[in-house]
């Protein structure tokens, strides 16, 4: 059995700076999350080195796969490194080529071009052999979280000076969307906030306890800096009045209660937000008008930015597809279901209202990112 994989980004440093992150196997567990250990058997790294390492989080298959040995097929200071992970039936290679991206190359496909140099980062996945369904959950993760790798590699080399950047506060989500949002946003020279209930240490992204209702400490993030500042709000169904829905669209009561929230935060603020990136279940994409609201709405009510933008949430509208296929046509492959918004997409699919679409997650980070680079 055979399963390949190969994908770049654009990381905002130089070449030079970026291969001293990525050179340093010792710190690949933390910086790519899936390894418990990689040791190299020698202290210098050279092609035909040698080390033992140990996968995380597969402790039941541990006798395939577990703990295996490792050597060093390409190590090019500055271009690459490859490395062949054997374990019993099992071939896993894992492999990294740095480029020089030219300077006028886009980020993350962002429409703005480079402001510096920065490099081209390849990542090559391969496992062969009979084990091969075993080793590729992980390879599939690290293929989903390449740009939060860009993002850990970033922040060691302690961040992108970008005076255009703004700060994106993201609420109501800690799972596969919002990393991913936040990853390409530091990637494209921005800040990157998450709100969340429960700390992330493994993510590199700053974070701010929210519990989903209450207005606390977080709304310093909000009301530090508000002309540049967006907030992202993923808590998907808020009050119908914030995108003109008909009167008496309710939403689910935590949703709504959050969104309130927020809302509040930016009541507390001295100038508006840059802006309000809004995500629903209904309607379409649709750029707001900052003081369309419906008729009844109080003005406290409504958020205070120069600027909104209503998203469409990444989801279909439910088909004759038995739901419980649905769900499994999510999959864990997609990486989507992870967090509050992927639970509560999966619960809306198990109620037969919708589908989740990942095809569409795609689109809609991009969707966002590209509404980002316009409010710079």
């Amino acid at each position: 059995m055979t399963w390949i994989r190969e994908r770049s980004i654009t990381v905002p440093a130089p070449r030079d700076d970026v291969w001293g992150v990525i050179s340093n196997l010792a710190a690949w567990p933390a910086l790519l999350g899936e390894f418990n250990n990689l040791v190299p058997s020698e202290g210098q790294l050279r092609a035909g080195g040698a080390g033992t390492f140990t996968i995380a989080g597969l402790k039941a298959a541990a006798h395939l796969i577990a703990p295996g040995t490792f050597y060093i097929r390409h190590f090019a200071p500055g271009q690459g490194v490859e490395l062949v992970l054997q374990a019993p039936r099992a071939q896993f290679v894992v492999g990294f080529a740095l480029d020089d991206a030219p300077l006028d190359a886009p980020v993350a496909g962002s429409a703005a071009p480079l402001s510096g140099p920065a490099t081209v980062l390849t990542q090559t996945l391969h496992i062969e052999g009979v084990t091969e369904r075993v080793v590729r959950p992980v390879a599939e993760r690290l293929d989903a979280r390449l740009d939060v790798l860009g993002a850990r590699i970033l922040g060691q080399l302690g961040g992108v000076a970008e005076s255009r950047g703004l700060k994106v506060v993201i609420a109501g989500e800690s799972g596969d969307v919002a990393t991913r949002l936040a990853a390409r946003a530091a990637l494209r020279g921005h800040r990157p906030v998450l709100l969340l209930s429960e700390s992330r240490p493994d993510l590199p992204f700053a974070q701010a306890y929210w519990n989903g209702t209450d207005l606390g400490g977080w709304v310093n993030e909000v009301r530090e800096q508000p002309g540049r500042t967006v907030l992202v709000n993923l808590t998907a169904d808020a009050p119908a009045h914030l995108d003109g829905a008909a009167p008496g669209v309710a939403a689910e009561g935590y949703a709504a209660r959050g969104t309130h929230s927020l809302i509040m935060a930016t009541r507390q603020c001295h100038e508006p937000l840059r802006g309000w990136v809004q995500l629903e279940y209904r309607g379409a994409h649709a750029e707001v008008p900052a003081e369309t609201h419906a008729p009844e709405t109080p003005a406290d009510e409504r958020p205070n930015t120069l600027e909104r933008y209503v998203l469409r949430a990444p989801v279909a509208p439910a088909s004759a597809l038995n739901p419980l296929a649905v769900v499994a046509a999510a999959g864990a492959e997609t990486q989507i279901g992870r967090g509050k918004l992927g639970r509560r997409l999966r619960r809306l699919a198990e109620l037969g209202r919708t589908q989740i679409d990942p095809s569409a997650v795609e689109l809609w980070v991009a969707d966002v990112l590209e509404r980002l680079d316009a409010w710079r």
